[in-house]
């Protein structure tokens, strides 16, 4: 009998042991070190992807990842022991900061750390040998002087410079710099058309060129403006494409004159009609190549599609408007016009002005609403509100005093600021939009297009409101609803 508990209690023993044993090891156990498909030391540049990775554990179920967010951003693989990853900004992604832990229904193991930096250096410049004084869109005025050149070489003994029959040597004519102006009006000085010959002390001969196209001011039917560094049409595009039939018109404004045309996404990218521009469009997320203006991008909403220029329906040497390009916008007016403040709170206790948050790297294309940026929209619009006989709808509880003053959290906020608008003179206006065949959201909304796409395959609007003082975005189908486009000269 003896023997027989003895054996009894010896199986139980061994069973909860077995047990408890078997439990603790299907806890996982802490991941072999973490590799990194880059070379020793790790760098790599913005918008390079490559792979972090650790031996699979038994048991594992899953794999919980610590990455810095704001420097990459996971592409592939996420909660498995293989990440594909993506290098977001400048930077150093320090040592200690990305950790892998596995677990499983009974919990997670101990995490392992990767102890060496990541260095993500910035885009190179675009090289170029023969340069220019213009600084950001390639756009002068008809007799404003602005210089080509080249570095000077003390082996180079002549310079011999051909420009077009529209422009004129103003000096320096045998130099390595010459002064150039246009003799003509609304004209586009090509890309390559301004050439320059050396030759070097041994007779070597050699060419180049200036490889931008110049576009000189003004722009037929259009009024446009720079803003920092870059020039901007201040009137909504109004071209119907080389067919003629690219876009639409409101009921109310049937020549396109007042509220320009509205395209889809597809049309606007394009320049083609609806009917077969959403078929013809190359632009699709991931999708890459090299833009209008010679650089490559790849569209994954990350620096290397931030600054995409792609002509579509606006003219020659003008772009739509990518993700950096309203950012700068802002930023331009905001210091340009002395309405930039330091804090967000200083919008508040003395509402107005606009505060810029340091993500134009990381998220161009946040919507830049009254919390955070301050009353964008209040420098921007034309017209007033329609209790005065202007355009803006005043109907909304949040609006008063004529339309003019918004109140949020008890704080009243400028929609207007009369001679600031004037001065600055970009004047949105609330032509709302088309939705299928319908036209709708006058006097409430504007809707413009970027050349920015979404992982769904849908783009980005930047819009002013009715009701509020944000510059809010949204991502849109990109060949049902149609919106005005404002081009940017190209850079």
């Amino acid at each position: 009998m003896k023997l027989i508990f003895r054996t009894m209690f010896l199986s139980i023993g061994m069973s909860i042991f077995f047990s408890c044993s078997n439990s603790e090891e299907e806890i996982p156990g802490q991941p072999d070190f973490i590799t990194v498909s880059l070379e020793d030391p790790y760098m790599c540049t913005m918008g390079d992807e490559f792979e972090l990775s650790v031996a699979e554990e038994k048991y594992a179920e899953s794999y919980d990842w610590i990455l810095p967010d704001s420097m990459l951003r996971i592409l592939e693989g996420e909660n498995t022991s293989r990440l594909k990853v993506l290098a977001l900004t400048e930077g150093v992604i320090g040592a200690g900061t990305i950790k892998v832990a596995a677990s499983n229904g009974q919990g997670t193991g101990y995490a392992r750390t990767l102890w060496k930096d990541i260095s993500v250096q910035g885009l190179p410049e675009e090289p170029s040998f023969v340069k220019t004084s213009i600084v950001g869109s390639m756009t002068v005025e008809a007799d404003e002087t602005f210089d080509i050149y080249v570095t000077e070489d003390n082996q180079i003994i002549s310079y011999e410079w051909t420009v077009p029959e529209n422009m004129e040597i103003v000096s320096g004519a045998n130099t390595a710099r010459i002064t150039l102006k246009a003799i003509q009006k609304s004209v586009n000085i090509p890309k390559n058309s301004i050439i320059l010959k050396t030759v070097d002390k041994n007779g070597f001969e050699q060419t180049y060129s200036f490889e931008k196209l110049i576009c000189v001011l003004p722009l037929e039917g259009y009024t446009t403006k720079r803003y920092g560094d870059k020039t901007w049409m201040t009137v909504n595009l109004n071209y119907a494409g080389e067919s003629g039939n690219v876009g639409r018109t409101l009921s109310r404004d049937p020549d396109g004159s007042q509220f320009g045309r509205f395209y889809t996404w597809a049309e606007a990218m394009t320049g083609l009609p609806r009917e077969i521009a959403g078929e013809q469009n190359p632009y699709v997320f991931g999708s890459t190549g090299t833009d209008d203006a010679g650089n490559d991008y790849t569209f994954n909403y990350t620096p290397l599609s931030h600054n995409i220029q792609i002509q579509g329906i606006c003219p020659e040497g003008w772009h739509i408007p990518n993700a950096y390009d309203f950012y700068d916008l802002i930023a331009s007016i905001a210091e340009d016009y002395d309405v930039l403040v330091n804090s967000i709170e200083a919008v508040h206790s003395n509402p107005g002005g606009i505060y810029l948050p340091d993500n134009r790297e990381s998220a161009p294309m946040t919507s830049m609403t009254l919390t955070t940026y301050g009353t964008v929209t209040s420098y921007l619009r034309g017209s007033r509100p329609d209790v005065e006989g202007g355009l803006w709808d005043t109907n909304n509880s949040a609006v008063s005093q004529g339309g003019t003053v918004f109140t949020y959290n008890d704080i009243s906020y400028p929609m207007y600021f009369p001679e600031k608008i004037e001065e600055i003179g970009f004047n949105i206006l609330p032509a709302g939009q088309f939705n299928g065949e319908d036209e709708t959201n006058f006097g409430k909304w504007s809707y413009h297009w970027t050349a920015v796409l979404d992982a769904n395959n849908k783009a980005y609007r930047f819009t002013a409101a009715y009701n509020n003082c944000n510059f809010s975005t949204a991502s849109h189908a990109i060949d049902n609803e149609a919106f005005n486009v404002r081009c940017v000269a190209d850079y």
